[in-house]
């Protein structure tokens, strides 16, 4: 009321007559009376019916139960419901009535060019906009989602205390099915995109030379100039028109993990169906996989606007094994550390400088990048093939004990205690994708860790680093194959073998 009423006014240039003075800042500040009078108007009680309660929210939850069963050691398949791969596990371990839900709506429309991967990234942007209207009250109630695009699609998930989770998946799937699209937002979305595909061409060059393997490698991924030339050419029309048309081919799966029922899972996947799938054809859309690098090392040049070097060199195994992919992670263990020491510290070759396991898509390789003010593209490749010639006696001489310690580390690593359902739930989707039903896959990359020997190891040293057989060596300046030239030879080459 403006009897009690205390106003505060804040201003850069106040006009104060005889202000006073802040101790530290020399800020000038004044108190005076309100006069209560001056204040009682008659638009008070306009201002006053104003003043109410949120609306009630429908997220907030009332069944806060803990649902009856043992925790199930992996998920199970329920079945498919109209078409669509259904997946259960129920999960009381950390004792809170929470779930995590996905859903996979994977469609070939999403993949089919670049216009079609910046098309699905701005109407994801247009569904995610539409729904912050419901974020703060989802949020406010324990739940929180996400809609994002991939390689194979899009993906709708919905997580926290699961008594709601249907009514925000309601929400957000009524959004999916029939987006709302203005002109404004997509202009808005398509200025942002165009801005942010300028600005990689300031990213670091390490970032640019690595970012060039991946794009090259991946089936389905779509280079920067492409995605940019697309951007800047699609239309609103186009928009509206590719809304329409996105789902009516669809490859569908589910996953409610979590305080759930058998039931109100399969509840979901009705929903679903009733809400996304009801008018769509039913598809398959094969996961994407990792191009077979030549025999022979590859050389490429990429153009960058920075005075530093960028190399990377990309070792590929030759295939997706447990068995290789656990040489190629034991190897990346060993040899992080004297690769950094000896090209940073001892030769001060770069300020970026590291060895990594280079997995794409369970595709293992090794990668060595170097990022140089000063050394050329060929002082740094002569500079790693020097220490790839020393690092075999490194290997040669390993005793027993310091094998073990490593696979340890690697091993430690991989079977890491999951401390969230969440982290729980996100693995189990990523297994599903995969195709991976057995659920196992970090007991089995561990297991094959643990039987990696000291020859074997050896033999995949020498044949991926010494001999860079399969290998991918990407830098900025040099005299490799020009990237768009070399583009075009690597998107035509066969996948990588499962075995």
């Amino acid at each position: 009321t403006p009897d009690n009423l205390l106003a505060f006014v804040l201003a850069p240039e106040p006009e104060l007559e005889n202000p006073n003075r802040t101790d530290w800042y020399d800020a000038a500040w004044a108190r005076e009376a309100l006069n209560p009078e001056a204040l009682r108007t008659q638009s008070l009680p306009e201002l006053a019916s104003q003043l109410r309660l949120p609306p009630e929210n429908p997220f907030v939850p009332e069944d806060l139960a803990m649902v009856s069963g043992k925790t199930m050691e992996q998920p199970t398949r329920l079945g498919a419901i109209e078409g669509m791969d259904v997946w259960f596990a129920r999960d009381t371990r950390f004792d809170t009535p929470k779930a995590n839900v996905f859903v996979g709506l994977r469609t070939p429309a999403a993949r089919a060019s670049a216009r079609s991967y910046v098309l699905t990234q701005l109407l994801v942007d247009a569904i995610n906009t539409n729904l912050n209207a419901w974020a703060y009250s989802a949020s406010l109630a324990g739940l929180d989602y996400s809609v994002y695009p991939h390689l194979r699609g899009i993906t709708v998930r919905v997580g926290g205390y699961n008594d709601k989770l249907h009514t925000l998946l309601n929400r957000i799937l009524l959004q999916v099915a029939a987006p709302e699209l203005t002109e404004q937002r997509f202009e808005i979305a398509r200025q942002q995109m165009i801005d942010g595909l300028q600005n990689k061409a300031k990213d670091r060059p390490v970032e640019q030379t690595s970012e060039f393997v991946q794009t090259s490698l991946i089936e389905g991924a779509w280079p920067t100039d492409a995605k940019l030339k697309a951007a800047r050419e699609v239309t609103f029309d186009e928009l509206q028109s590719f809304s329409e048309t996105l789902l009516s081919q669809v490859d569908p799966v589910m996953l409610a993990h979590g305080n759930l029922t058998e039931a109100s899972a399969l509840n979901l996947a009705r929903q679903i169906d009733a809400l996304v799938l009801g008018n769509s054809e039913l598809a398959q859309v094969e996961r994407s996989q990792v191009r077979q690098l030549p025999d022979n090392e590859t050389k490429v040049s990429i153009e960058v606007d920075h005075p530093d070097t960028g190399y990377t060199l990309y070792m590929q195994g030759d295939n997706t094994s447990f068995e290789e992919r656990a040489r190629f992670r034991l190897l990346a263990q060993i040899i992080s550390s004297p690769f950094y020491e000896e090209i940073r510290t001892n030769r001060q070759l770069g300020y970026i400088v590291y060895a990594t396991a280079f997995e794409m898509l369970e595709t293992p390789a090794l990668g060595f990048v170097v990022q140089s003010p000063s050394a050329s593209r060929a002082e740094i490749d002569r500079a790693v093939q020097e220490f790839s010639n020393s690092f075999e006696e490194t290997l040669t001489t390993l005793t027993p004990e310091r094998l073990d310690r490593e696979k340890q580390a690697v091993i430690s690593k991989l079977l890491e205690r999951d401390r969230q359902l969440g982290e729980i739930s996100s693995r189990y989707w990523r297994e599903i994708d995969r195709g991976m039903d057995s659920f196992d896959s970090r007991k089995q990359l561990a297991n094959a860790v643990k039987q990696v020997s000291q020859q074997a190891l050896l033999e995949t040293f020498r044949k991926a680093v010494l001999e860079r057989a399969q290998s991918l060596q990407v830098v900025t300046g040099g005299d490799g194959l020009e990237a768009s030239r070399a583009l075009g030879r690597l998107t035509e080459l066969p996948p990588v073998p499962a075995s």
